[in-house]
């Protein structure tokens, strides 16, 4: 909803700033209605629509670097940080209560102003008189100068000279006919849902300027125009305001109105201006299809790339010489459809020992390793062996000494995520704009005496890494790991996933 007011917002403002500095002064009435009219729905209509071959790089693309910390590693559980019970989030929530509060009380107002105004009509309508002219039923009202139009009802004061009433009643006719009231109520609307927008305030007065412009012109083409001027500035007292209204005389709009009657017809080569439209709506679809935040558009995508082929390929890696031929032939094939791509593809699992390709043919048949990887064994001091073989894991602060092997496992994994959920900065997140699932790949050695190293990093945003190696390198020392009944670096990976809504 947020992302709509902006760009909404932004969209009304260079479309009101394209009239006004382009079009407000031309005579093509018609033609700046039309604008009026239709820029505000298309500015609310743009946000919502994408172009598709903007973001043709992002679909079914997989980031193979990150999910590769998990291939070499027995299935860890994801750290699942909760950005619901941060306190920064409670303040976002509260501030967006705030605004929403504020919001509606604005639309409340609005609601309000609108329904004493039609109130207004209807009491005025009430105490006119109603009667049948060459023009039409007119409602006359009494001890007043004002003349105006509302729907199909055209009101005037009683106190207008008979010679003058003739000419506004051929003026106020004009707002019937072509039903300029329900711009007006339009606009209303528009304020109402929009209150908080200043151009919706200029552009409904810049189209009852233009409501003006075009019945003058009509009038003004049958009578003398010196005659025309001389009724606009006698009425220029006695104005009823009801804003939804064609009113003849409005003081504010007197000046402009003789001013554009005076002016010589626009150019017709002047028309090609409106083409501007069209740049500029392009611009914004390609704003609005450029910003949009892959884990907004396309979370279930997102989630089958760090998932499903993650299962995958592992299930392919450490399995492949337990797999008939067949089952082989059903994984490319898989894996084909899933990229709905038919030209050979090559995928490379990496890790900072060695290098492992499966190549998916044209024919979906699948190239294999010669031999399936198996975790790296150390071969000096600085090595370090995985997680998933290890004989005795490292032992966290907290954790028994005594457990077997697998609850020892467990019980470092549970501290290490525990730890991760209570201290990752989730604000940097929320700071950056970002909403929707994250993810973020770490990999880390607990050293032989029992001291984080070689921290190791992959996301699709640089400062999350950053933020996930920060707190890696923040974890407590440990009892270290034995192979063999010696002490070895561990190699652990962890990967870390978020939502923000």
């Amino acid at each position: 909803m947020e992302t709509f007011v902006i760009n909404f917002s932004l969209f009304l403002f260079l479309f009101w700033g394209l009239y006004i500095l382009f079009f407000k002064k031309e005579t093509f009435f018609q033609q700046n209605r039309a604008y009026l009219i239709l820029t505000p729905i298309l500015a609310a209509v743009l946000p919502f629509i994408l172009i598709n071959q903007l973001n043709i790089n992002q679909e079914n693309t997989i980031n193979w670097q990150e999910i590769t910390p998990l291939l070499f590693t027995e299935n860890i559980e994801e750290v699942n940080i909760n950005a619901a019970n941060t306190n920064s989030n409670i303040v976002d929530f509260t501030l967006k209560n705030g605004l929403a509060i504020v919001y509606f009380l604005g639309v409340a107002f609005m609601l309000f102003n609108f329904f004493r105004k039609l109130k207004q009509y209807h009491i005025l309508k009430k105490k006119a008189e109603s009667m049948q002219t060459a023009f039409g039923e007119v409602y006359v009202i009494q001890n007043s100068k004002a003349a105006f139009t509302f729907l199909n009802k055209i009101f005037i004061g009683d106190l207008l000279e008979n010679e003058a009433q003739k000419e506004i009643l051929q003026h106020e006719v004009v707002h019937k006919k072509q039903k300029h009231s329900f711009d007006l109520v339009y606009y209303e609307i528009l304020k109402i849902i929009f209150w908080f927008h200043p151009a919706i305030y200029s552009l409904q007065n810049q189209i009852k300027l233009i409501h003006e412009y075009i019945a003058d012109a009509k009038v003004s083409s049958r009578i003398s125009k010196k005659k025309y001027y001389e009724n606009l500035l006698n009425g220029f007292f006695g104005v009823k305001q009801i804003s939804f209204t064609s009113q003849f005389f409005n003081h504010s709009l007197i000046k402009k109105r003789i001013i554009m009657l005076q002016k010589s017809k626009s150019n017709k080569t002047a028309l090609l201006k409106y083409l501007m439209v069209i740049p500029l709506s392009l611009a914004m679809l390609t704003y609005v299809s450029c910003s949009q935040d892959e884990a907004i558009t396309q979370p279930e995508n997102e989630e089958f790339e760090t998932t499903e082929i993650e299962k995958i390929i592992r299930l392919e890696v450490e399995n492949v010489n337990n797999l008939s031929e067949n089952e082989k032939q059903e994984f490319a094939t898989h894996l084909s459809e899933i990229l709905s791509n038919n030209t050979p593809t090559q995928f490379v699992l990496f890790d900072e020992y060695e290098e492992k390709s499966i190549i998916i043919n044209e024919d979906n048949s699948i190239n294999y390793p010669p031999t399936p990887p198996t975790p790296p064994t150390p071969t000096s001091s600085s090595d370090g062996i995985s997680f998933a073989v290890i004989d005795t894991p490292p032992l966290y602060i907290g954790c028994d000494a005594n457990l077997s092997k697998e609850e020892a496992k467990k019980c470092f994994s549970q501290k290490i995520s525990e730890f991760v959920g209570s201290n990752f900065n989730i604000d940097l997140a929320k700071e950056n704009g970002l909403t929707g699932v994250h993810r973020i790949y770490v990999q880390f050695k607990i050293s032989k005496e029992g001291q984080i190293t070689d921290v190791k990093s992959r996301s699709k945003h640089t400062f999350l890494g950053e933020e996930a190696e920060r707190v890696i390198k923040n974890l407590p020392q440990m009892k270290p790991g034995e192979n063999d009944g010696q002490k070895v670096g561990v190699l652990y990976s962890l990967p870390i996933s978020f939502e923000i809504k």
